[in-house]
């Protein structure tokens, strides 16, 4: 999915999952380059997390920082 500056989406997570089973999205420039990964640590139940993408994670398996 492309989004364009400013804009936002809804994603659901995997909750209760941390380490190897957190989700992770993979974010890519338009020309394919690899920013980064959204890794979701959620060890519990959590709604209304944002992960801005400038934040990304080198890696699926460090978690993103959010803001909530």
């Amino acid at each position: 999915m492309r989004l364009k500056p400013g804009e936002s989406r809804e994603d659901h997570a995997a909750c209760a999952a941390s380490g190897k089973d957190m989700t992770s999205w993979r974010v890519r420039t338009t020309d394919g380059l690899l920013l980064g990964y959204i890794a979701v640590d959620t060890p519990r139940k959590q709604d209304g997390l944002v992960f801005l993408i400038s934040q990304s994670s080198r890696d699926r398996i460090s978690a993103t920082p959010h803001d909530n």
